[in-house]
């Protein structure tokens, strides 16, 4: 185990490169067209509340996006064991069973993967297109809506598909976030802020990954007290159960319908876009292929491939961080160690190493920054 976790830690920092490069792309690519499209503000101006409260919105949004994104990491392995192991065969020995099961979990690792970025992307495109005719603020709301209620109800999916089918739509609401997040705040800030204001976003993410590991080292211990708590306010022993197995990973996910509070901060406080405002009235509704037009084909045509390239590495690499952990942890332990015990160890280990991971993530965001 010595020589595999060495390894792994000495490959975090070229892995953590990826992750803050594909939050900073991501920013860099709205921030490239409305710097285009969008006049700058009077660097003079005198920064009003509301666009403090813009700021906020955005980098909460970012960052309960990257806890939704650092959750399915830290529980999909204990979560589609839990839900593919009754679809083997009972003719399979106890040890075909596992190996077959392994390679069930790997071959849906990947399709949750899949998904979340088709998902991801189709969202960025639709609540962008909503973002233009209902307004950034209410089509932000209704992602980040989107994005918590699905992410909420993966915890009670009772097989892999269906969890793959509510993965795919909170990741619609995700990919909204992310553009209109951006959006409005560099539509409201001066310009010479937008590129470190960039930075933080993209950091908050980060941030939320860090977050997520911390309420998984610290619940994970907890899940047997839980049980219990739930059993005496008189929640059914079979439901308990089921919510309390491997890691306990259900309670995880049902914290991702957390951020759904956000949308009324959201509501409340932050204003709307005077330039959409003043561009619904005045102008035509713009249409998606304009950012291939002329003046913004180029732009948009760099922006997605740097974008492309970052999301690649973090998806094909950063992101399976933890499962990378949890084998390896696995390999190295003693067989004889408690199952329980082992996998309350494991899911530790996972999140420690998240925790690396995105701490170096938000130190890069922040240096890309300047």
């Amino acid at each position: 185990m010595g020589m595999h976790a060495r390894w792994l830690l000495s490959h975090l920092g070229s892995l953590t490169v990826y992750r803050w490069g594909a939050q900073q792309a991501l920013a860099f690519v709205v921030h490239l067209l409305i710097e285009k499209a969008v006049p700058m503000n009077s660097e003079n101006q005198t920064i009003s509340r509301g666009q403090w409260m813009a700021l906020a919105a955005a980098i909460l949004g970012w960052l309960f996006d990257g806890f939704e994104m650092g959750l399915f990491p830290l529980v999909m392995t204990s979560a589609l064991k839990d839900l593919l192991s009754g679809s083997l065969p009972e003719t399979l020995t106890s040890e075909q069973k596992l190996k077959a099961l392994e390679q069930l979990v790997v071959k849906w690792e990947g399709i949750m993967h899949a998904g979340f970025l088709i998902g991801a992307a189709t969202g960025g495109v639709l609540f962008g297109w909503l973002g233009d005719r209902l307004g950034r603020v209410r089509a932000m709301s209704l992602s980040v809506l989107t994005f918590a209620i699905f992410s909420g109800l993966c915890g009670l999916g009772n097989s892999a598909g269906l969890v793959l089918f509510f993965r795919f739509m909170a990741s619609l609401g995700m990919g909204g976030e992310w553009s209109l997040g951006v959006s409005l705040v560099m539509e409201l800030w001066p310009g010479r802020s937008r590129a470190w204001l960039a930075g933080v976003i993209g950091a908050a993410a980060n941030v939320g990954f860090v977050l997520i590991a911390l309420v998984s080292l610290a619940l994970v211990p907890l899940v047997a007290r839980i049980g219990e708590l739930l059993l005496s306010v008189g929640f059914g022993p079979s439901l308990v159960e089921q919510l309390t197995r491997n890691s306990g990973w259900r309670l995880l996910m049902l914290f991702g319908a957390f951020p759904a509070l956000l949308t009324f901060f959201i509501r409340l406080f932050v204003p709307e876009s005077e330039n959409w405002q003043k561009a619904s009235k005045t102008q035509a509704k713009p249409r998606i292929m304009e950012i291939f037009g002329p003046g913004l084909g180029r732009i948009t045509a760099f922006a997605t491939i740097l974008a492309g390239l970052a999301l690649l590495g973090t998806w094909g690499s950063v992101q399976r961080i933890p499962q990378w952990t949890d084998a390896l942890f696995r390999q190295g332990a003693d067989p004889a160690t408690d199952v329980k015990l082992l996998g309350s160890l494991a899911a530790d280990a996972r999140s420690n190493a998240q925790i690396f991971s995105a701490f170096g993530s938000v130190v890069g965001c922040v240096i890309a920054a300047f």
